[in-house]
């Protein structure tokens, strides 16, 4: 395997991370990696105009998208039949896709996403595309569209997801478990004491750290609130607000006066941070979720958008490994309760640990060798 192509699209950043995560051990082993947007084969402004409104309606309309989500799965054989609307849309740039992927002489193209699973399966469907090809699931879930691909081989979350996907896909022999990847920086940990210090952390703190993905959604505002009315003197916060300023101005506002919270914006190294705390509050992306696990990092989970996250919600929380609550109040009741429970802690972690997903960049990439050379 000499060349790979990753298809991921602009409808989220989890997608991108994923994407991220395989390149990086691709590129670690000489094999040439390119990332490109499935969508801007249908056209720029296509993929501009879906990129926005999902960024739209995540982070102001968290309803509508749930409402939109729902819907979508409730329609799923009628949305992306081969004769409706929205699979004509999707498969309109199979021909650009085709050309791109035969002037690039890639070897495999991983898709991250289940519109440009479909649309990869229409371009081998129609130019006889001959490449080995495979879907990377970014949630602990079945996305919609998926049922009109066909790829070479799956890889799934979890082997407790395997059933759902084989029905969908109908051949449990390409399903493979693999967990999501991350990137290599989250498979790497460093002691907690040394992490809080590296912060300006006190060492003999309990440290909660906050954040609802890139965009910085959700009630963040709220729960941060109501966690300044309770947080112990030997407790600290830390809110990462990520791309959302305004947001960020609020939380300020709020948590002035209280020494032991910390805003901050955009953050390049969550994953010091995420060494150095004890609890984590986060809304159930599958990424987020995932790099948690992988640090075996307990969870708050906030349900602050719905749609696939709920699924990643109910994964976690039925396995012991996050709480949640349905009010800021309680949500922070949650982590005060947490924090002054290590047994509680103790078994959380225990119960993430269980996943065995370490790795899945690695062992995707190297599962894909294996299946090329053969």
């Amino acid at each position: 395997m000499n060349k790979v192509l990753i298809l991921s699209c602009n409808t989220g950043q989890g997608h991108n991370s994923t994407a991220n995560a395989l390149k990086e051990v691709l590129d670690a082993k000489g094999i040439n990696c390119n990332i490109d947007d499935a969508l801007r084969f249908i056209s720029e402004a296509v993929s501009n105009f879906i990129a926005e409104w999902h960024v739209k309606l995540y982070r102001k309309m968290p309803k509508a998208f749930d409402a939109g989500y729902r819907f979508t799965e409730n329609h799923t054989d009628a949305l992306f039949d081969e004769k409706s609307l929205l699979y004509k849309l999707f498969t309109s740039g199979s021909e650009k896709l085709n050309d791109y992927c035969r002037a690039g002489e890639y070897d495999a193209v991983i898709c991250t996403h289940s519109f440009s699973a479909m649309m990869l399966t229409d371009v081998i469907k129609k130019y006889s595309l001959d490449v080995l090809t495979a879907f990377v699931a970014t949630d602990y879930s079945v996305a919609p569209g998926l049922e009109q691909s066909d790829m070479d081989v799956y890889f799934i979350p979890d082997e407790s997801l395997k059933e759902d996907f084989t029905d969908v896909v109908g051949n449990k022999n390409v399903v493979i478990a693999s967990g999501i990847p991350v990137r290599q920086s989250f498979i790497k940990a460093i002691d907690r004491a040394e992490a809080k210090k590296a912060l300006g952390i006190c060492a003999n703190n309990k440290h909660i750290i906050m954040m609802c993905g890139s965009m910085g959604c959700g009630p963040m505002k709220a729960v941060a609130g109501e966690l300044a009315k309770i947080l112990a003197s030997d407790c600290e916060l830390t809110v990462i607000c990520g791309t959302n300023q305004k947001m960020q101005h609020q939380i300020e506002e709020i948590c002035d006066g209280h020494g032991n919270i910390h805003v901050k914006g955009y953050v390049d190294d969550v994953s010091l941070m995420m060494d150095s705390a004890d609890l984590y509050i986060t809304k159930p992306g599958g990424i987020s979720v995932t790099e948690a696990a992988v640090k075996g990092l307990p969870m708050v989970l906030i349900d602050a958008v719905a749609g696939c996250e709920t699924y990643n919600l109910s994964f976690f929380v039925e396995r012991g490994m996050a709480v949640t609550g349905d009010t800021p109040a309680v949500l922070a009741s949650l982590c005060s309760w947490l924090l002054d429970n290590d047994d509680k802690l103790k078994e959380m972690s225990a119960n993430l640990s269980l996943l065995k997903y370490a790795d899945a960049a690695q062992f995707i990439v190297e599962y894909l060798q294996k299946k090329n050379e053969s």
